[in-house]
């Protein structure tokens, strides 16, 4: 099968692009789009399902603001692409560059401008280890299967999402190599969909405790995980947890008591007491404690009463005696 390159250079006085553009062309190698530079949104499935395309000069593309769904999608031989042009962009469709199986690291640091993330973004790019977002404080929602079934995907850099507050279904779902994750930067998280980072074989401990506004979880949370995963989390976040999702107590790290939006912790300790399982021994070892306390109280009154009817008894015996 031949395989081409094509130049686009002349689409100078293009602004807009449609849907269906360039889509399935299998035989594409290269493409060049030097020259369109007053382009302002690109429509559905661009450039999608070019199997053997390896390169896209993406340079011109400098005044883009929207972007449809399935850009790039299904380019399975796309092994680098620089997307520092796109810093205007504000809205990204569904599928963004899915299924670019060949690509290993991505660079989203120039897309500032983003407002929304839409559903299956980057979804089975199976070859990504690393992934690096620019400040997208902009963004207060992720669409569904975000990242999900990303499968050589290492780490993720959460610090600069820090002004999301839903996650869709799916989120991370099926990354299997996925060993570590900082859900720190999160504190305006609200809600979490469906199958939450399900199927994460390799993660092993996961800290909740920073997602002190989250009111909802959705079900089969963390399902399909390694036995040994730990979930440290608020009581109050475990209860979240349960209403649809039925995860053994072992599996959890319990802080008691519950943090608020203040970053201030409602309980009645002084200090959270930190255990695997339930309070129950401090509960067994406090009662042990009653018991006693309740036991020698009871022996010094049994005393008490002894010694007053042993004198009044005695009182009564020398009595007697003296009147015989």
């Amino acid at each position: 099968m031949r395989v081409c390159t094509i130049d686009l250079s002349s689409l100078s006085n293009v602004e807009s692009i449609g849907d269906h553009f360039m889509t399935n062309c299998s035989r594409v190698s290269s493409i060049i789009l030097s020259s369109a530079s007053n382009i302002k949104s690109l429509g559905k499935y661009f450039i999608s399902g070019c199997s053997n395309l390896t390169t896209i000069d993406l340079s011109s593309l400098s005044n883009v603001e929207s972007i449809g769904h399935n850009f790039l999608s299904s380019c399975s031989s796309l092994i680098n692409i620089n997307l520092s042009s796109l810093s205007k962009v504000q809205f990204i469709g569904k599928n963004f560059m899915s299924e670019c199986s060949s690509l290993t690291v991505l660079d989203f640091t120039p897309l500032t401008n983003i407002s929304y993330i839409s559903g299956e973004f980057l979804y089975r790019c199976s070859s990504v280890k690393h992934i690096y977002f620019s400040p997208i404080l902009r963004v207060k929602s992720i669409g569904h299967g975000f990242m999900s079934e990303c499968l050589e995907l290492i780490t993720v850099d959460l610090t600069l999402l820090e002004n999301i507050e839903i996650i869709g279904n799916g989120f991370l779902s099926g990354c299997i190599s996925l060993n570590d994750i900082d859900f720190s930067p999160l504190t305006n998280l609200k809600s979490i969909g469906n199958y939450f980072m399900s199927q994460c074989s390799r993660l092993t401990y996961i800290d909740l405790t920073p997602l002190i506004n989250l009111q909802s979880v959705g079900r089969e949370f963390m399902s399909r995980n390694n036995e040994q995963l730990i979930i440290k989390c608020y009581e109050n976040q475990k209860k979240m947890i349960s209403i649809h999702n039925n995860i053994p107590s072992k599996h959890f790290q319990i802080l008691y008591g519950n943090k608020n939006k203040n970053n201030n912790t409602n309980t009645t300790k002084k200090n959270f007491i930190e255990m695997n399982e339930s309070p129950l021994p401090i509960l067994e070892k406090n009662r042990e404690g009653t018991r006693r306390l309740r036991n020698n109280l009871v022996r010094t009154q049994r005393k008490i009463y002894h010694r007053k009817h042993t004198k009044k008894h005695n009182k009564k015996h020398t009595k007697k005696n003296k009147m015989y």
